[in-house]
């Protein structure tokens, strides 16, 4: 297998070495040295044996390394016999050969891995801790356009926003890094997580983010720059002596002689170190040359995140409690929160970070559900996440059958709380008063409704805009560039009209009215709620009140008349007293108002109504008096009962209902009621066709 990895160098740096030659080693080369351009030592030892080399420079050294590098890999192969999962004792093993080795002067094993020091100071990461699932389906291809990104490896990304506002990220910029894994034509290990890479990037284009997808470069990395969110799904591991141990994850840079002179500098800083990642391919003789590695004195030296930013480490180990100089380094370059993984990473993993982003981002695109969801905030979606089980990943079998240890999703940092700004829910309030509700950060931005900006007053859970009576349609908050979750305020306009009868039996004829029509027009959360992630529907139980162009008429009318006296007539009409519009928990006794309730569940608007400001002329023989209208509202479909249980919070005292179809649009119709003693009264509900604007939307999130 020494020969296998030789060669592959030999002809990947025989046409680099003139290039190092004269640009890194002053025209001296490896010539005088004994050493072929690929890094072959000429009569040297295959097995590592023998005494020490003597002191050698640039590109000497750096073959040097690099033949030190595959002798390990080539070791482990022996003492494992190609194993796919080697034991514990094997570890220990190659750490012992390691150790006696002239190149090294100190070597431990971690988590399935093992990290040697050179003596002069830069280090080796050797891991094989990342593990595919047997008989896993292939994951579906890329679109074409999706690849042809992924060939170009560098993307300037969006310009970041300038500001800061508490609990939103600060940039609109996202990048998702993914390690290219074996090399071609082997499969790439990651190939599993490239449907969630893809869910990923459609889920924070929807809520405003610019995303690229980009291969793990020592370029890309170092130009990530301002980011809002960033994602990386690589191979990673502890290295170095003492408790708390060093991180490093590895890059898609081979490690080369132009390599370590182009990254002399991070590479003598600790900034960069060396790392192989040992594959089943490797195992059965194909090979893996070793990459570079990124550490934390890399993040602290380039990496600058904005304000609130997520981190998301899909890689072995960068959760536990030893990584932490790495994600401390993070959350000193600016990260507010870095979720990683406690124990070795593996495609079972995928899921929960798929609907992590998924459920923040409302998009509902993994795993969707019948009734799609809302965006909710980081902490909501973690719990969902702990309710369904998905905070570990369970371990994958072994050679031997065995299953390995789970590894658990731990979060470090609390200030990334949401992707974007959250909507729970709309309420329309007294004065054509909107109010949104939700989640936006403190620093105000814009809301429009139908795209059209409106002013507003914000605050941190609540935002309110004075609509003109014409205006609804989707709406939306904007903070940083950063887009919510749409809703929908639906316009619904038609008339209404109460009919109150009652037929007095007393006196032949006699038939007493009291007509109300009203030119109704509500406003109102089309979508139901959702109080948590995939959670059951529940109704938004807010009172509508009317929009201001609302009006109504009445009239009264009847005659009790024996022989030429009249015993009792009703009589009157107007306008009623409807305006100012006040909040149904500000009405007063005895007034004129028409209220709402839509029922998102069960498609039907609640109408309930008081008309006791408009007086009647009620004459009693010659007794002329003034009164409210009579309306048997007790006839209506609901009416409290006056048992103490009364879900005041969900239904009005008195309520009639108007049904609505599939997309909340309202057919004519009547309900006719007649007082169950048969003593004369009935009341008439009836109401003309309403179609709900805009078209209701099944894919807007709840």
């Amino acid at each position: 297998m020494q020969r296998s990895f030789c060669v592959r160098r030999f002809l990947f740096a025989a046409f680099l070495c003139l290039a190092v030659t004269l640009g890194a080693c002053g025209g001296g080369g490896s010539g005088g040295n004994g050493f072929f351009p690929g890094g072959i030592p000429s009569g040297g030892d295959p097995s590592g044996g023998g005494d020490a080399p003597p002191p050698i420079e640039g590109e000497a050294a750096s073959v040097a390394r690099l033949n030190a590098m595959d002798r390990l890999a080539d070791q482990f192969e022996t003492i494992t016999g190609g194993r796919k999962n080697a034991t514990p004792e094997q570890w220990e093993a190659l750490r012992a050969w390691t150790v006696a080795q002239a190149e090294f002067d100190d070597a431990g094993v971690g988590d399935a891995s093992l990290w040697a020091r050179f003596k002069d100071g830069r280090y080796y990461l050797f891991s094989d801790n990342w593990r595919v699932l047997k008989n896993q389906p292939e994951p579906e291809p890329a679109p074409d356009e999706e690849e042809e990104q992924r060939a170009g490896l560098r993307s300037a990304g969006a310009t970041p926003v300038s500001s800061v506002v508490r609990a939103i990220p600060g940039s609109t910029k996202a990048v998702l890094l993914v390690h290219s894994g074996a090399p071609a034509p082997h499969p790439n290990e990651f190939r599993f997580g490239e449907p969630l890479v893809r869910s990923m990037k459609k889920a924070l284009t929807e809520r405003g983010y610019s995303v690229t997808r980009q291969a793990m470069t020592v370029a890309n990395v170092k130009a990530v720059g301002d980011v809002g969110f960033l994602y990386f799904n690589s191979h990673s591991a502890m290295y170095g002596p003492g408790v708390q141990k060093e991180f490093a994850v590895m890059l898609d840079d081979f490690a080369t002689v132009l390599n370590d002179a182009v990254h002399r500098k991070d590479l003598e800083e600790g900034n960069l170190i060396y790392h192989r990642e040992r594959t089943i391919w490797q195992a059965l003789g194909k090979g893996n040359p070793p990459k570079l590695s990124f550490t934390d004195k890399f993040v602290r030296r380039y990496l600058k995140f904005a304000p609130n930013a997520l981190v998301i480490t899909f890689s072995c180990n960068s959760g536990n409690a030893e990584s932490a100089n790495f994600r401390s380094a993070l959350k000193a370059s600016g990260a507010g929160s870095i979720v990683g993984w406690d124990g070795s990473s593996n495609p079972n993993g995928y899921p929960a970070i798929g609907l992590l982003v998924d459920r923040m981002a409302g998009v509902n695109q993994y795993e969707p559900v019948a009734v799609p969801n809302r965006s909710f905030v980081f902490q909501d979606v973690m719990a969902y996440l702990q309710k369904r089980g998905l905070m570990s990943a369970p371990g994958v079998e072994d050679d031997d059958g065995h299953i390995t240890p789970d590894a658990f999703i731990r979060v470090d940092g609390d200030l990334f709380t949401k992707l974007a700004p959250v909507i729970t829910h709309l309420e329309m309030k007294a004065g054509n008063l909107l109010v949104v509700h939700g989640d936006f950060g403190d620093e105000p931005g814009r809301v429009t409704v139908d795209g059209v900006p409106v002013n507003a007053t914000w605050s941190s859970t609540q935002i309110k805009a004075v609509l003109a009576n014409a205006t609804h349609g989707e709406v939306v908050v904007t903070a940083k560039e950063l887009r919510s979750n749409p809703r929908q305020l639906g316009s619904w306009q038609g008339r209404v009209t109460y009919q109150s009868k009652r037929v007095d039996r007393s006196c032949a004829g006699a038939t007493f009215l009291a007509d109300v029509n009203v030119d109704l027009h509500l406003r109102a959360d089309m979508q139901a709620r959702r109080e948590e992630v995939d959670g059951p529907l529940k109704n938004n139980n807010l009172v509508i009140v009317p929009a201001d162009d609302t009006q109504g008429q009445w009239a009264a009318s009847g005659r009790c008349v024996q022989g030429d006296e009249i015993i009792q007539a009703h009589s009157g009409s107007g306008a009623l007293a409807m305006r100012p519009f006040v909040d149904y928990d500000a009405l007063t006794p005895f007034s004129d108002a028409v209220y709402a309730r839509l029922d998102a569940l069960q498609k039907r608007l609640h109408i309930g109504g008081t008309f006791g400001k408009s007086k009647m002329t009620l004459q009693a023989r010659d007794r002329v008096t003034q009164s409210e209208l009579q309306i048997w509202f007790q006839l209506s479909d609901y009416f409290y009962d006056g048992s103490p249980n009364w879900p005041h919070d969900e239904r009005f005292p008195y309520a009639s209902y108007i049904a609505l179809g599939p997309k909340l649009d309202a057919a004519a119709g009547v309900t006719d009621r007649q007082e169950p003693s048969n003593n004369g009264m009935s009341l008439r509900f009836q109401w003309g066709a309403m179609q709900v604007s805009p078209a209701f939307d099944d894919k807007v999130g709840n």
